[in-house]
């Protein structure tokens, strides 16, 4: 698998600095070409009160103009084409809303694209799905996926943004000040944002791509997030002086451990007892609010609504930073862990235990994604790469001898105790063993071949094809079947 195509793993996302990382491989002859970095910079707009009146103005005309839009589509076969969104809505979102043509092709285009986006979601659902009633039907033990219900209504659009096309409705003048359009004209306002980010706008051969006009409530402030795209050098299997292995988990949210066979490395193990212990005085907070159904109870759910969500992101966000921080231009191996809830059977029936709901809850829950995009998006803005290589039996597998055996976990508890040569560690410890030495297997590979034979973990949310997935686990045989040599051995 040396990408067998040219696929764009780039990705805005709104977070703590709202920087955002990608990178473009392009396959020739399997030899990456360029490294092209996909950003967002987070500006904050000064604005007087008339001028956040008027942004205010645009800002509802337009979520009002997505509605329309998206009772159209629903109401006539759930299409998700452009085409015919434009030719019947146009019209209507310039007279009705007073949109300019850019922000009502603008809405058009989110709208169908937000369509698009379910009907993907609902056909692979509906695949995957079949597929397990399939291998459930043959005898294998393996959760059915229930269907999935986002076209059931029609989407409704709540959040106070718009996106801006560059050159057509917004452009950057000088002394740091943006024009927008609104549905009085045009707006000049200033802005401040962190001084990279600044400096990285006014460079020559930087990129800049379209921005969305985004309201923070909590503060009542309007800030214009940017994406810019960025070129930066080859990256070669010279440039990555360690590798490093990261057990994801829910007891503790991330274990690293560096694979250096000439030197004693201790394994750092990042607890997640207070972000659980946090998350469950959440959980109680809602319930009891929930049971209470009153007017002032409603309220304090209504300002609640959002901070287990950030405070789960900022977590991920912190964890990510300290992984990076601490090990500095490294080849980072993380787990693939895509579709893990359709391989993992749970009971969710109304006879559960509430034990087994609490743990299916917890399960569910589990950010492990979430925190595989920061890493893989902070790694390379320091000079690292994230890799993502097979789950498969990496806690169950000796790292010295590589006896694999579900015996090796006594009880399924924390410990490893090999049953071949009696090797002990903790069980996630030797997890972040296993996949550093997959990974490091994969940075030689890189070395002889030129070609880097795994996913590249960098932002967005990276889906591996099932047909790719499969052709990991008919190599996971090679895997198992190696013997750590003295170069690979912890």
């Amino acid at each position: 698998m040396c990408f067998p195509d040219t696929r764009d793993f780039s990705h805005g996302r709104r977070g703590a600095s709202r920087v955002a990382a990608g990178l473009v491989f392009t396959q020739c002859h399997h030899i990456v070409l360029h490294v092209k970095v996909v950003r967002t910079a987070k500006l904050k707009l000064i604005c007087s009160p008339e001028q956040k009146a008027a942004l205010d103005v645009v800002t509802f005309a337009f979520r009002d103009a997505q509605n329309t839009c998206s009772k159209w589509a629903f109401e006539n076969a759930k299409t998700a084409s452009n085409k015919k969104i434009h030719d019947a809505c146009y019209a209507t979102l310039r007279t009705q809303h007073g949109l300019s043509s850019q922000l009502a092709c603008s809405a058009e285009r989110l709208v169908a694209s937000t369509y698009k986006g379910l009907w993907t979601r609902t056909i692979d659902a509906a695949k995957r799905r079949r597929e397990a009633v399939a291998r459930k039907a043959s005898g294998q033990k393996i959760r059915i996926p229930s269907l999935y219900k986002g076209l059931d209504s029609a989407p409704l659009f709540k959040a106070r943004t718009l996106e801006y096309q560059l050159g057509r409705d917004y452009s950057f003048k000088k002394d740091q000040h943006v024009s927008l359009m609104t549905l009085e004209g045009r707006l000049s306002l200033p802005y401040v944002g962190w001084n990279r980010h600044v400096a990285e706008l006014g460079l020559a051969d930087t990129v800049i791509g379209a921005a969305k006009l985004w309201y923070q409530k909590s503060r009542k402030q309007w800030y214009l997030l940017v994406s810019f795209t960025v070129e930066l050098p080859e990256p070669k299997s010279s440039d990555f002086k360690q590798v490093v292995g990261v057990d994801v988990g829910q007891r503790f949210h991330a274990v690293t451990k560096v694979n250096d066979p000439s030197r004693v490395v201790h394994a750092v193990l990042h607890s997640g007892a207070e972000h659980d212990r946090r998350k469950r005085t959440y959980e109680r907070n809602r319930s009891n609010l929930q049971a209470k159904g009153t007017r002032s109870s409603k309220k304090r759910l209504a300002s609640l609504s959002g901070q287990e969500r950030r405070f789960t992101a900022c977590t991920n966000h912190q964890l990510a930073s300290r992984i990076i921080q601490a090990h500095p231009h490294a080849l980072i191996g993380m787990e693939d862990l895509v579709h893990l809830r359709d391989r993992v059977e749970r009971r969710s029936s109304n006879k559960a235990s509430k034990k087994r709901k609490a743990a299916n809850r917890r399960s569910s829950q589990w950010s492990y994604a979430e925190l595989r995009r920061y890493v893989g998006y902070k790694a390379q803005l320091t000079g690292s790469l994230v890799v993502a290589v097979d789950a498969y039996m990496t806690s169950q597998t000796c790292p010295p001898c590589g006896h694999v055996s579900r015996e090796n976990r006594p009880g399924n508890g924390v410990r490893f105790v090999c049953q071949s040569c009696g090797f002990e560690e903790h069980a996630d410890v030797v997890g972040a063993m296993n996949i550093g030495m997959r990974a490091s297997f994969l940075k030689q590979q890189w070395s002889f071949t030129g070609c880097l034979s795994a996913t590249p973990v960098l932002s967005g949310d990276v889906d591996v094809p099932r047909d790719e997935v499969e052709a990991r686990r008919a190599a996971r045989a090679i895997f198992l079947e190696l013997r750590w040599s003295v170069g690979t051995s912890p």
